[in-house]
């Protein structure tokens, strides 16, 4: 059986889900992104909220979907975890491509700083000499 002092930090957690699911849904538009933190009311809980976009199998879409969740420990040390979604839009053909476009080029650029990380420090990236010239 539940204790008051679980019951009362269970309410605590889903008023902060909801309260920035809330705030996600009156946004006049939004993008792709993950936020936590520690709720400023309820110090004891932690946050976060995640903006996705995920494959629908059944219908064959894309969706973008928004997930707020908020974490406490009940009286017995265990993690719980109160989490809400909400299906926001499927995607258009035009939007899935841009999405797509995105992904490859932060993939590119996360390479692309992994492979200048992997030199050493005090080399450079090889840069061709220009030749001079002569004006005679």
């Amino acid at each position: 059986m539940a204790s008051a002092a679980d019951l009362v930090q269970r309410f605590h957690a889903y008023e902060v889900a909801r309260e920035n699911m809330e705030t996600l849904l009156a946004a006049g538009s939004v993008k792709e992104m993950v936020e936590y933190g520690d709720s400023d009311k309820y110090p004891e809980i932690q946050w976060q909220t995640a903006v996705e976009s995920f494959y629908e199998p059944i219908t064959t879409r894309m969706w973008i979907r928004a997930v707020c969740s908020a974490q406490y420990s009940d009286t017995d040390g265990e993690v719980q975890t109160i989490e809400l979604t909400h299906w926001l839009t499927d995607l258009t053909k035009e939007q899935l491509r841009q999405i797509i476009e995105q992904m490859e080029e932060e993939k590119e650029r996360l390479a692309q700083e992994a492979k200048d990380r992997q030199k050493g420090p005090g080399e450079e990236q090889e840069q061709p000499e220009q030749e001079k010239q002569d004006d005679g």
